[in-house]
């Protein structure tokens, strides 16, 4: 056993011995260096990476925030405009109405007998203008 155990010693020497003195010994020490730069640029990349991804989510969430937000002027734009119109409306239908009130309180019922057929006719219309106008403005 002790035999063995000097072989093992004297071949762990040789081995030390062959890798110290080895050509191959440059280009190793080249080698690790350039793996501890290239280790050393991968750490930087995927900083970068993970940089460029949170750079890329914070511009998606801002873009669709202000999407949202022209979305919601767009819907206000439109809602403001239909307000419009059905004021419009309720202010014609409002006038119409005033108009048919007005020329009825002249109008008897011995005035409208002797009214004659087109003026008749004209308020009637009047009156279901006044009507409509009412209904589309609801």
């Amino acid at each position: 056993c002790g035999k063995a155990a000097t072989e093992c010693e004297q071949k762990a020497a040789k081995v030390a011995n062959v890798a110290a003195t080895s050509k191959l010994l440059p280009a190793r020490n080249t080698l690790l260096e350039a793996s501890k730069k290239m280790k050393q640029e991968k750490s930087n990349l995927d900083e970068l990476q993970s940089r460029l991804t949170a750079a890329k989510d914070a511009a998606l969430e801002e873009h669709q925030t202000e999407v949202k937000q022209l979305e919601e002027a767009k819907a206000q734009a439109y809602m403001e405009q239909c307000i419009g119109k059905a004021t419009e409306a309720v202010k014609g239908a409002e006038a119409t109405i005033q108009e048919v009130a007005e020329k009825s309180k002249e109008c008897s019922v011995e005035f409208m007998k002797d009214m004659p057929a087109a003026d008749m006719e004209a308020l009637m219309k009047l009156s279901q203008s006044a009507k409509d106008m009412v209904q589309s403005a609801q």
